[in-house]
Order: C-alpha cells, then sequence, then structure tokens
C-alpha cells in the first residue's frame, strides 16, 4: 500500500492560488473538495514523531467546565443540566449547552468571510440550509474569577487595558501559515488580541481591530482553540522545562456541527 504523499504546500507569498479567492486564503491547496485544511499535516508520520513527545506519563487536560462562565459572550446559553431519574437504580443526564460557550474548537463553519464564503468556497448559504454537513465539527485566569463585579468593570474601563492573545497582522499570519500548525489555540476568549470591534479583516500590525478569525478559519482551514485551560498546562511547562508535548482532541461528532468542546489532553 502506497504512503500518503503530502501535495507540495505553497508559502504564504504565494496565497491565494486563484486571484478569485480571498486574500491569503489555501484554498485549492489539498484539493477543491477538502474538508480537513491545515489538519492535513497531521500525517501518521507526524503523529508518531509526536508521540515521542511522552516520557513521563504525566497528563493534563485543557478543557474549562462546561458552566464555567458566568456570562458566556455573544449571547450563548450557559449550561443547562438535569438530572433524569429512569428508575430507582438508574440515573441519566441531559444537558442543553451551546458548544462555545466554554473551552471550545471554532470549526470551519463558524466564521466566513464578509463575501459569505467559507473554507474551500462553501457558502453560508449551503450551512445555513440544513441540507448539507461539509465542514462540519465531525469531520481563562483564576485571579479574573475571584474579582469581584466592581473590580472586573473598573479594570475593564481602564485605559491601560490590552487585550490578550497572539498579534494580529499579516506577519502572524505568514509564521502560522509557513510553520505549518495543523491548528492553534489559547485560554483567551479569541486567538489573536482583538477587542471585538465590528471591523473587517485589516490595519496595521498589532491593531486591536485585526482580525485573524476569518483567514485563519475559512482561508487557511485552521481550526481555533479558545478559552483552554492553560494554568496547569504552565506549571507543568516550567517544572519540568519543557514546552513541547503529545496533544490529542476529540471534539464531538456532531454531524455538521459549527464548533465542540475540544476534550483536550496534553501528555508529557
Amino acid at each position: 500500500m502506497a504512503s500518503y504523499v503530502e501535495p507540495r504546500i505553497p508559502q504564504f507569498a504565494d496565497l491565494p492560488l486563484q486571484k478569485s479567492h480571498p486574500p491569503y486564503s489555501a484554498w485549492g491547496v489539498w484539493g477543491e473538495a477538502d474538508q480537513l485544511g491545515c489538519l492535513n499535516h497531521l500525517t501518521p508520520d507526524v503523529v508518531l514523531n509526536a508521540a515521542r513527545e511522552i516520557r513521563t506519563g504525566k497528563t493534563v487536560g485543557l478543557s474549562w467546565e462546561l458552566n464555567q462562565m458566568r456570562i458566556p459572550p455573544w449571547y450563548r446559553i450557559k449550561l443547562q443540566h438535569k438530572l433524569i431519574s429512569l428508575a430507582d437504580c438508574i440515573n441519566d443526564d441531559e444537558v442543553h449547552f451551546n458548544t462555545q460557550s466554554s473551552s471550545q474548537w471554532d470549526g470551519f463553519r463558524h466564521w466566513c468571510f464578509s463575501d459569505g464564503r467559507f473554507y474551500n468556497g462553501i457558502t453560508q448559504e449551503e450551512v445555513r440550509s440544513g441540507k448539507s454537513s461539509r465542514l462540519g465539527i465531525h469531520g481563562y485566569i483564576k485571579r479574573y474569577e475571584a474579582t469581584s463585579d466592581e473590580d472586573l468593570e473598573r479594570i475593564m474601563k481602564s485605559p491601560e487595558t490590552r487585550y490578550p492573545g497572539m498579534e494580529g497582522s499579516v506577519e502572524s499570519l505568514e509564521w502560522l501559515w509557513n510553520s505549518r500548525f495543523a491548528a492553534v489555540a489559547g485560554d483567551g476568549p479569541g486567538f489573536e488580541a482583538w477587542c471585538g470591534g465590528a471591523g473587517e479583516v485589516g490595519g496595521s500590525a498589532g491593531d486591536e481591530f485585526y482580525r485573524m478569525h476569518e483567514t485563519l478559519l475559512s482561508g487557511f482551514g485552521m481550526p481555533i482553540g479558545e478559552l483552554f485551560d492553560l494554568e496547569e498546562l504552565a506549571r507543568l511547562c516550567s517544572e519540568h522545562s519543557r514546552w513541547t508535548f503529545f496533544v490529542t482532541s476529540q471534539p464531538l461528532k456532531v454531524v455538521g456541527g459549527v464548533g465542540s468542546p475540544p476534550n483536550a489532553i496534553a501528555i508529557f
């Protein structure tokens, strides 16, 4: 059986492949029908090489509790959990939640370009029709938690307040693409240091109105992890003087889903 041969990956400077594609997009790199995007980088050889990072067997979960946030952003509902009694000795759970109200993967159906196109040209009309599953998901700070509501409001109104995350810039996009990341993740509500304004992609380097979501998700096909719990991970990295480790993550198999809790674990 022939081994998988990854196609030639163009440099960021060579994107997009066609003038009709959005700026910096990687549509067609893995074929016009591809639905995995940068996850294609996770070849068997890459996974096998990553497994060599497992040396001590110590593990740390990277997900918050599903009801961790007092008020989920963007009008998302909080987790609703109900215990169901089926019989005297049998209990079940019923849960209702938004898959992006706690630790999450943003899938390729989450954020499209302004013209309504997602990765590899899938349209908003198709995604919202309910008749297609293409690009579906199937294929944080302790001190802040302990802060009073009054102090939180004061902090956020401070002119010195900065938004945490990776710098939003073309240079950041270039580095992420050329480094061949399969996915990116951080512990904030957005991966890039974006203030949540309504501006389109663009702006100067470090501008908090520079948003990379469209390009990462719908341009590169690169999943974005948000609100990951990295406290214990950071402690273990410092303890072992190691900043590389094996990560495994299994999203929910919701056919046609937009996002998912990551169910992510780092193994040292």
